[in-house]
């Protein structure tokens, strides 16, 4: 099966053609629809395992894609996309293990970006169709999962087909430093952060509270994980090591940001609007202050003063609004 054949034009234009058409001769009758579907399964799976070729292999999944639609997503709400799909997406990325191990490449990559952009897109229709809750959580969660945990065990040569890679695949390393620098990691980091944001409401706080609170447990455990990628040697720290750590800082940065955005729309210059303002402005100070001590940064000191001095007058304008002799506020002033 490692050498590639060819279907004869005239056949494989025939073979297609009719299987289209009896495709849409189904139409408006759902049994007939499910039994031509079968059908049309089963031809091109057999004629992709004879001759080895792409057409077969796109129509064979846009079929299965059709089937599993009408036999089970059609049943369910669009939150719960992603979760009833995780057996047809397992069942697609053995296929394109399965075509690896029979050495063909070319169909084994092909189905492995399939797969990428199905649970990407299946992922991001969920979650946008769905409200905060143990749904959207467990899709987030998921995904996160898949993103941060599958480079160590996708085979290399179909982790390294992506378009968007840019490293060298270390799969089943154990080591954080050894992992390659690629798109999953933001991906992982964006579902974290999608997590946080449709986690359901505890202890009674908001959700703008809860969200910015979920965002500093964030960045600091990204801020955890890039330094793991230097903390070993350093003075002399290998490249990969460093590009590691910089995908980590940079998901403690949209951290941040994030957090900003969310005090800003949630109060708008009106500091006195959350109560956990000043707090949640500390923390944030807190995670730039360890970033800017590992890596020397002075903006980012300066950053992490703005946001105590922001602090400051958050508590001053929040527990102590009463005019007065400014003592309060020098002795905010004298800790910062």
């Amino acid at each position: 099966m490692g050498q590639t054949r060819y279907v004869p034009s005239r056949l494989s234009f025939a073979i297609y053609g009719l299987s289209i058409m009896a495709l849409f001769a189904g139409f408006g009758t759902p049994v007939a629809q499910v039994m031509t579907l079968i059908l049309a399964i089963a031809l091109f799976a057999t004629v992709m395992w004879q001759y080895i070729t792409l057409p077969p292999l796109y129509l064979l999944l846009g079929c299965s894609a059709w089937l599993y639609y009408m036999a089970v997503l059609s049943r369910v709400p669009f939150a719960g996309y992603f979760l009833v799909s995780v057996p047809g997406l397992a069942g697609l990325f053995f296929g394109s293990w399965r075509a690896l191990r029979f050495q063909s490449p070319v169909l084994a990559q092909m189905s492995y970006r399939v797969w990428v952009l199905a649970v990407l897109g299946l992922a991001g229709w969920s979650v946008g169709h769905a409200q905060p809750g143990s749904v959207a959580l467990a899709t987030s969660l998921m995904v996160m999962a898949l993103a941060f945990l599958g480079p160590r065990y996708i085979p290399a040569p179909l982790f390294n087909s992506l378009p968007f890679h840019t490293g060298k695949a270390a799969p089943r390393s154990d080591s954080s430093g050894d992992r390659s620098r690629s798109a999953w990691d933001y991906v992982g980091m964006l579902a974290a952060v999608v997590a946080m944001a449709y986690t359901p409401r505890w202890l009674g706080l908001a959700w703008a509270t809860q969200f910015a609170a979920g965002l500093l447990l964030l960045a600091e455990l990204w801020t955890l994980m890039g330094m793991r990628q230097l903390w070993p040697n350093r003075q002399q720290f290998s490249s990969a090591a460093a590009a590691g750590a910089e995908v980590w800082l940079n998901g403690v940065l949209l951290s941040i940001v994030l957090l900003v955005v969310v005090i800003v729309g949630v109060g708008g210059t009106d500091l006195t609007a959350n109560r956990a303002l000043p707090f949640l402005l500390a923390l944030g100070g807190g995670v730039l202050l360890q970033i800017s001590w590992h890596l020397g940064s002075q903006w980012l000191c300066y950053g992490a003063l703005l946001f105590w001095g922001a602090a400051g007058m958050a508590i001053k304008m929040t527990y102590f609004p009463a005019p007065g002799a400014g003592t309060t506020a020098l002795s905010v002033a004298l800790s910062v």
